[in-house]
């Protein structure tokens, strides 16, 4: 019975990956519900900073969202997001918030490329075509933000600015940048799930 439980679990994890790699957020927020109390609880035990841990899982999460197009197949997922978070939970080491170098972006994810596949014509037209369609899922989402969410989406994301470096940037304290941020995440999950 327990096994049954752990095939099913495995095979639906699978299959959120899998809708992952096309670009579902709803997905994304699937494994994310899936994994995070056993992440928090390893990453707890690396960095004894709830904060650090919490950010670094939630970095993790939306990395993985922008980068799904280029997400390899992965057998264990919850072994994936386990390793893929001590990494970066070590590469903090002091605690300190950095910045995600590109380095460790592509020591984090395993691109189909670098598996020894190469994409046929039609993957590639396929792919592009992925690529307008979640631009524009995406540009939806971002209409139904306010001007002060998108400011905070563009600091953390675009700029990759540290949450101190936000809250200067918006006048706010350190703790408030972080829980505008969550909650625009939040927010934007729920409004992307209405669109996909």
């Amino acid at each position: 019975m327990a096994d049954e439980r752990t095939q099913r679990s495995s095979t639906t994890e699978q299959l959120y990956w899998s809708k992952l790699q096309e670009g579902s957020m709803e997905a994304l927020g699937l494994l994310y519900d899936m994994h995070v109390d056993k992440l928090f609880s390893v990453g707890i035990k690396i960095n004894g900073d709830r904060q650090v841990v919490q950010d670094g899982i939630h970095d993790m999460f939306l990395e993985l969202y922008k980068y799904h197009n280029k997400l390899a197949e992965v057998q264990n997922v919850g072994g994936y997001l386990t390793v893929a978070l001590k990494r970066r939970l070590y590469k903090l080491g002091d605690s300190k918030i950095k910045k995600i170098s590109i380095e460790h972006k592509d020591a984090l994810h395993i691109t189909k490329n670098n598996m020894g596949f190469v994409n046929s014509h039609e993957d590639e037209i396929i792919s592009e075509e992925n690529i307008q369609e979640h631009s524009v899922r995406l540009h939806n989402v971002m209409e139904e933000l306010s001007d002060h969410q998108q400011e905070i989406l563009r600091l953390r994301f675009e700029e990759e600015k540290t949450y101190e470096e936000i809250a200067s940037d918006m006048n706010v304290s350190v703790s408030s940048a972080r829980t505008l941020l969550y909650r625009t995440l939040k927010h934007a999950r729920k409004v992307a799930i209405s669109f996909f």
